[in-house]
């Protein structure tokens, strides 16, 4: 009987003895704080290889906390935490690991409504010194932090230096940059930056709605914003400096490029208070130097110009003036009048091409009418030309100095004057339709088929109403022959 007691003694100690307790001095503390060495007084733990233990750690302060442990050797441990140890039974509730990707932390999610929890360690791989931290901390907290260091990393690995933007000022050889690569450069920045922004916008929502402004984590998130928004900024700003210097370059001596950027020029000088004075100076001489060239090319251009096609740089024109403007301060009178002659030439031809428009309408309308038309038909036509009549250029183009002799203009005005002619013919004919209609359809009426042809003769010369009167000859035959006819019965 003694020996029997002995024996279920010894099994008694040694599943007590499966897991042994190490007590933490100081003890475990729960208050939300940094991290805390994890000693046994002065001294780590020391774990035995292969053999268990636990630490108790008590509940925090509120809910929505993470007990947060910081062990180098996390992958030497197996372990796990529970609320319900029950002197190392089996039957745990275990609760895992939240960063298992991580290689040092170990994140377990702990709630108040529990009285203690236990960290198990069910194994270790080797003989070891336990260094570890403890930590309390919410999980808005935790989360944030994870975040703040991941965006922190970005924006300091992608800022740009500001050396080259800097050192830029009136007499910087523009020549001694590669402004392509340079370009390049900042958008590869920016557009890492750009994929961090939506996130770092979204950080903010992390907080809880009861924080104080003063909060390190608040205050830590609003340098961070800050310092990004002034980065991207500054960014943008730069790109948009070299991307203007990049196309001024690219130009060379090549003034057709060069005015085909002059938008992306006058947005750049619209802007200039964003930019520092030496940089929007430095821009300002270069536009200023090819400005000087820009109204021999466009004589060029319009010399060699035969067709009455609308002029295609008109649009050019404008950011052009608007360069003028911002670079010299005014306009020279020379682009003036380049300017107002394209204008006008284009005003013109677009009003001829109406004019010829209308007057095809008026052909449709003919066509639709047929043989015999109505009363109400010739005033519809004059109408119609009175319309046109409003919309007739008044060669204005021709008539500005310098560009008079130009083959353009000289063509143009002619092509006004051919238009204005023929429709002062077309309304001196319709006008005299628009009285012998009414007449015609009267003789018709009363079946006087014959004068209505004597009618016609007299105006023969009004050959578009004579076709409309294709049948009058059959017509008048037949009159006569049903009147002789007649008179025989």
């Amino acid at each position: 009987m003694k020996k029997v007691f002995i024996f279920l003694m010894f099994l008694i100690f040694a599943g007590c003895s499966a897991y042994t307790e190490l007590d933490p001095q100081p003890p475990v503390d729960p208050k939300e704080d940094g991290y805390i060495e994890l000693k046994d007084d002065d001294e780590n733990f020391e774990l035995d290889k292969d053999d268990k233990y636990y630490i108790k750690f008590p509940k925090p302060e509120k809910s929505d906390f993470y007990l947060v442990l910081n062990s180098a050797k996390k992958d030497k441990l197996t372990s796990f935490l529970t609320s319900n140890f029950d002197d190392g039974e089996d039957n745990f509730v275990k609760i895992n690991d939240a960063e298992q990707s991580s290689d040092s932390l170990i994140v377990y999610p702990i709630a108040a409504s529990a009285p203690v929890y236990h960290w198990v360690i069910e194994r270790t791989a080797e003989d070891m010194l336990l260094n570890l931290q403890y930590r309390y901390v919410p999980v808005w907290r935790f989360k944030f932090e994870n975040k703040y260091d991941k965006y922190s990393k970005i924006l300091a690995e992608n800022k740009v230096p500001r050396d080259l933007y800097n050192k830029m000022d009136k007499n910087f050889d523009l020549s001694s940059v590669n402004f392509s690569r340079e370009l390049a450069y900042v958008n590869s920045k920016s557009g890492r930056l750009k994929e961090m922004e939506t996130g770092l916008i979204d950080l903010e929502s992390i907080f809880p709605a009861s924080l104080s402004k003063s909060d390190e984590g608040y205050s830590n998130y609003t340098k961070l914003k800050n310092e990004f928004n002034e980065e991207l900024e500054f960014q943008n700003k730069f790109a948009s400096v070299l991307k203007v210097f990049k196309l001024e370059q690219e130009s060379g001596d090549n003034i057709a490029e060069f005015v085909s950027n002059t938008g992306d020029f006058v947005e750049f000088m619209r802007n200039s208070s964003s930019y520092p004075f030496p940089i929007v100076e430095r821009a300002t001489a270069s536009f200023s130097s090819r400005l000087d060239k820009v109204v021999p090319y466009y004589d060029a251009e319009l010399r060699n110009l035969n067709n009455l096609n609308p002029i295609i740089f008109e649009d050019e024109l404008q950011n052009i003036e608007d360069l003028f403007s911002l670079t010299k301060g005014s306009v020279p009178k020379d682009f003036r009048d380049l300017s107002n002659f394209v204008r006008t030439f284009n005003q013109e031809v677009n009003s001829l091409r109406l004019v010829r428009t209308q007057k095809d309408e008026i052909d449709d309308m003919f066509k639709k009418t047929g043989n015999w038309p109505p009363n109400y038909f010739y005033p519809q036509v004059l109408k119609k030309v009175g319309a046109i009549r409003d919309i007739l250029p008044r060669s204005r183009a021709a008539n500005i100095p310098k560009y008079s002799a130009y083959n353009i203009a000289q063509k143009l005005n002619r092509e006004i004057d051919f238009a204005s002619r023929d429709l002062f013919a077309r309304e001196a004919g319709y006008r005299r339709a628009e009285n012998i209609v009414p007449e015609i359809n009267n003789l018709k009426a009363l079946n006087d088929y014959k004068q209505i042809v004597v009618l016609l003769k007299a105006n023969d010369d009004l050959r578009f109403l004579i076709d409309q009167y294709s049948n009058i000859d059959n017509l008048s035959l037949s009159t006569q022959s049903d009147l002789i006819q007649k008179n025989l019965q």
